[in-house]
């Protein structure tokens, strides 16, 4: 009888030891890479480990103690006004609108005459001012334009624009919780509902120098940040790699969450629609015209190509009838033909905006443009671009 209660516990061990090699060499040869978006990310250690000495060492991000970061010196493509520099805007002549977002707005992965702020100034004949920033949520872009406004900068039509997933971002502090990959510095403020308004919560230090400076973002990032939560579930990679493995299935089964899921939540569709409301507040005080234009996410279209509508399309809705005349609403989506929804990213369904999607973006906003008129009887030739 002992001897076959031994071999029965020899075989589980083989059969353990088994499934522990199998789930060692499926972590570290694919799972780590192929999952990289889903796993835990030890934030304090990552910070702990950051080399605060060499900030600013050629990098083309700055940090800033009230927007969470911009675009450095080092940044190739940046003018003397922080905007990304096209053929049609020199940083000399005054622009008729300025475009606020993140690294859709920017025209990341296509060259600076493939966003969308130089397609639209191609179609208007004038200057679109690009000052999107990559990683930027559209709480930041509202609190950028609030800078550009105190600082003089002014068109009669501003930009908001944001892709569908942006509205991970309002919700969170630190943007290494939401994306694992992200630079530890990444931090920013954010909007709250406190007991009787809505509140900017900036923890942000006055300057980087130590782990020491990021420890009450750390806290209010326990209390406020969404993803900081969705971090502690991730499954972490480590040995034995079984227990990884148990982990990732209960996560993916039970607890995972993404940014789709954020239009169905209150706290983040409350919170859009807060910067929205302050952004036509904004406009009403310093006498421009909003345009708010929502971009397609690759996951938008692949629902499409089913049959199935936008993850965004009942905000959208709400927010056209809140708001009314107050807010011109642009959708890309309704412009976007379905049979070019594949053209639309730099790949298919992958990545940015191509320059044919940026294109798309531009004749939405075109199609709605506010003072169109006025604009497009300025002489043809004018502006001239830069040689």
């Amino acid at each position: 009888m002992w001897r076959r209660v031994a071999g029965l516990a020899a075989y589980a061990v083989f059969l353990l030891a088994l499934v522990e090699v199998a789930s060692a060499a499926f972590w570290l040869s694919y799972g780590k890479t192929q999952f990289q978006y889903q796993l835990h990310t030890d934030l304090r250690q990552a910070i702990a480990l950051w080399p605060f000495d060499r900030i600013g060492e050629g990098e083309h991000a700055v940090y800033d103690a009230e927007l969470g970061w911009l675009p450095g010196a080092h940044h190739p493509e940046i003018d003397r006004l922080g905007a990304r520099q096209h053929s049609l805007d020199d940083g000399r002549r005054e622009p008729e609108a300025l475009a606020f977002g993140d690294s859709f707005v920017f025209g990341e992965q296509v060259g600076p005459d493939e966003s969308f702020p130089f397609y639209l100034s191609q179609k208007l004949r004038t200057t679109v001012r690009n000052f999107g920033v990559g990683g930027f949520g559209p709480d930041q872009a509202l609190l950028r334009l609030e800078r550009e406004l105190a600082q003089g900068t002014h068109a009669p039509i501003v930009v908001l624009g944001m892709p569908s997933e942006n509205i991970a971002r309002i919700v969170g502090v630190f943007f290494r919780n939401y994306v694992p990959t992200a630079s530890p510095l990444a931090v920013k403020p954010l909007f709250v509902h406190g007991p009787e308004q809505w509140e900017l919560i900036n923890s942000l230090p006055p300057e980087l120098h130590s782990p020491d400076d990021l420890q009450v973002p750390l806290t209010v990032a326990q209390q406020f940040d969404v993803w900081h939560a969705q971090n502690e579930r991730r499954p972490a990679v480590h040995f034995p790699y079984t227990v990884t493995t148990l982990a990732a299935i209960r996560f993916f089964a039970r607890d995972v969450m993404v940014w789709q899921d954020l239009y169905r939540q209150d706290r983040a569709v409350s919170t859009l629609t807060h910067i929205l409301d302050s952004f036509a507040s904004l406009s009403e005080i310093h006498e421009f015209h909003p345009v708010f234009v929502i971009i397609p996410m690759p996951e938008d279209l692949m629902n499409r190509q089913k049959g199935l509508p936008s993850h965004y399309a009942p905000f959208i809705a709400a927010i056209r009838e809140r708001m009314g005349s107050r807010l011109t609403v642009v959708d890309v989506m309704e412009t976007l033909a379905p049979e070019d929804d594949a053209r639309f990213h730099v790949a298919p369904f992958q990545g940015h905006a191509s320059a044919f999607g940026n294109s798309v973006v531009a004749e939405a906003l075109h199609r709605q443009w506010p003072l169109r008129q006025r604009v497009i009887q300025m002489p043809a030739g004018d502006p001239t671009p830069r040689s």
